[in-house]
């Protein structure tokens, strides 16, 4: 089999390390002049194509940021040369058991939680797939869960999970899929393949976005989290470090992936899973409680239903820090911001930062939420202020980094942005210590 590997990076690395041990060989595309991983997929014998070129080409295995609309990937598909994600490639040359999850939010929290969880079970289970390491890296495991990205779901065409996990759909990577239609198909495609054998979990209020012959396992949205229809932990006790809706989903997730190979569930050790889990870092992660304030990190929080369910399972009343760099379509503007206004009776302040936070604000100022413009502070001065004014405006209840827009207009990134807000809070909460020492 002779491929061409369509864009480096950590998945075509992967890709590069586990053809080479299939004795498959290749040639690498990227549209980067100094990719990462170049010389590793040289020195493993494959040679670089300075113009995207499909002559004797057999397969296209193309990297998860390579869009299925590229004019490249379109030329490939016309030619009948089949195209292939890391995924894919995986399931169609190596045996390995999977739980796969994807969805619009939440989706690599409970990526992380399911493995947790297993590893409670007794399962040697690792993550991959959207995370790092990718799929390829962990194909070692006993169960590997995997998080599925649109882009890596979209170029599948046999992979077939033992548990598809879907946490939601909404909206969101719109403008490179083409559409909300595309969007949310390629989101469906974690059912293509599913069996009698399998099982699909998901959301009670979702509706089915394709038929599927697999077990339904439908995950409540509110209330305790259950075990085959049993309180395994009262939501009052869901430790802060896990969202409730995750472990909901996760514990479902679990225990059918247990069913499925005839395993017998210890209810006590996933209870005590669940209490120990530490959560991921920046992903609604409440990083302190200052006077009874807890003040929680969503940095990743750039889609309407991801900070819809941050204000949702955040205590009030809420001083919400929210701005960046706008993503949203002008039709997303009319459509999404409007399922915000329900939980502004519980937000205190609006603390809009950024080059789209005052444009959000006022797209809710009409329920008679309180703002505050911080639109002219600089990365410098913005968390130090944001942070200050929240505490002082949600006393007792949370200070939530929940932006929505992206981190480029004033960050790195988002880590970049989540690390201000971690600093600023840390730097109010040793003032506010040594000021009560000193009393």
């Amino acid at each position: 089999m002779h491929c061409l590997i369509f864009g480096l990076g950590r998945s075509g690395s992967s890709v590069a390390r586990h053809l080479k041990k299939l004795g498959w060989t290749g040639v690498w595309f990227d549209e980067s002049l100094e990719p990462f991983g170049a010389s590793e997929a040289t020195d493993l014998g494959f040679s670089r194509l300075e113009s995207f070129d499909l002559t004797g080409i057999d397969l296209v295995i193309a990297a998860p940021g390579v869009m299925m609309r590229h004019p490249h990937m379109q030329t490939a598909l016309a030619a009948g040369v089949p195209v292939w994600g890391e995924v894919e490639l995986a399931f169609q040359t190596a045996s390995f058991s999977s739980i796969g999850i994807t969805g619009t939010a939440g989706k690599g929290s409970t990526t992380l939680l399911i493995a947790h969880l297993l590893e409670s079970q007794g399962f040697n289970a690792k993550v991959g797939g959207n995370f790092d390491p990718p799929l390829l890296e962990v194909l070692d495991a006993e169960v590997c869960v995997v998080e599925l990205s649109s882009f890596q779901l979209e170029r599948i065409h046999t992979y077939r999970p033992d548990v598809a996990v879907i946490t939601n759909i909404g909206v969101d990577h719109v403008r490179d899929h083409g559409s909300l239609e595309a969007y949310q198909k390629a989101k469906w495609q974690i059912a293509k393949n599913l069996t009698i054998k399998d099982t699909l979990a998901l959301p009670e209020s979702l509706a089915l976005g394709r038929e599927t012959p697999a077990h339904l396992a439908r995950v409540p949205e509110s209330g305790d989290v259950l075990a085959n229809g049993a309180v395994l932990l009262p939501l009052a006790q869901v430790p802060h470090t896990v969202h409730p809706q995750n472990a909901r989903a996760a514990v479902v997730a679990v225990l059918a992936y247990l069913k499925r190979h005839n395993r017998i569930p210890n209810f006590e050790k996933l209870k005590q899973g669940l209490l120990e889990f530490q959560g991921v870092p920046g992903r609604f992660e409440t990083i302190a409680i200052i006077e009874n304030t807890r003040f929680i990190e969503d940095s990743i929080a750039t889609r309407v239903l991801a900070v819809q369910s941050a204000l949702e399972n955040a205590p009030a009343p809420i001083a919400w820090l929210v701005g960046g760099r706008d993503k949203l379509t002008p039709e997303e503007h009319k459509t999404e911001l409007p399922k915000l206004e329900p939980l502004m009776p519980k937000v205190a302040a609006l603390i809009a930062f950024g080059e789209s936070g005052i444009e959000y604000a006022k797209a809710l100022q009409h329920t008679g939420v309180r703002i505050v413009d911080l639109s002219a502070e600089t990365t410098q001065t913005l968390m130090p202020k944001a942070v200050q004014i929240g505490l002082e405006a949600a006393r007792g209840g949370s200070v939530v980094l929940a932006p929505l827009g992206t981190s480029f207009d004033l960050f790195k990134n988002y880590k970049a942005r989540g690390q201000a807000f971690r600093d600023a809070v840390g730097e109010i909460g040793q003032r506010l210590k040594e000021k009560g020492e000193s009393q």
